[in-house]
């Protein structure tokens, strides 16, 4: 099983490899390109495994759901 870490770094590398900006990210299993614009901005991809939040103001945040 792979660790919290682990599952952040490839969503990361994923969204690198799509050269997509800082406030966005790929979900890894739906493919979904998700932006959030700004701080109180959650948006969360078609199948419900990632959600971000944060935009351009703060730290982006990452969840993911099992």
């Amino acid at each position: 099983m792979k660790s919290f870490e682990d599952k952040i770094n490839e969503i990361n590398e994923l969204s690198r490899s799509y050269n997509l900006k800082e406030n966005q990210r790929i979900c890894n299993r739906c493919k979904d390109i998700l932006t959030s614009e700004n701080n109180y901005d959650l948006k969360k991809c078609s199948c419900g495994y990632l959600s971000i939040d944060g935009g351009n103001e703060s730290y982006l945040r990452i969840l993911i759901s099992e």
